[in-house]
């Protein structure tokens, strides 16, 4: 019965956690363009967190409107990362 149980959480979790592929932007990462290419990339996205920052790349969360994460999305840019975006930091998705 748990093994049952633990298939199926494992299959939910598999499914609502899907990693959109990575994005390279021309232009340096900043909560405007975070918000325009998660949107471009899912319809169901409501904001996106900033879960990693690093140099010249970020990694976002992708959320709906009920606050379930349903994927994940690299963002790179030989430009750099906007020194005013933070980690945990929440940017809505306007479309």
């Amino acid at each position: 019965m748990w093994g049952s149980i633990f298939k199926l959480l494992l299959g939910a979790a598999a499914i609502g956690l899907t990693v959109y592929a990575g994005v390279k932007i021309y232009k340096k990462i900043t909560a405007k363009q975070i918000a325009e290419e998660v949107a471009r990339k899912s319809k169901e996205a409501f904001y996106a967190k900033i879960k990693e920052k690093k140099r010249d790349a970020v990694k976002v969360g992708i959320y709906d409107v009920n606050e379930n994460e349903i994927a994940e999305m690299p963002i790179e840019s030989d430009e750099g990362v906007d020194s005013s975006l933070r980690v945990g930091q929440i940017i809505p998705i306007n479309y």
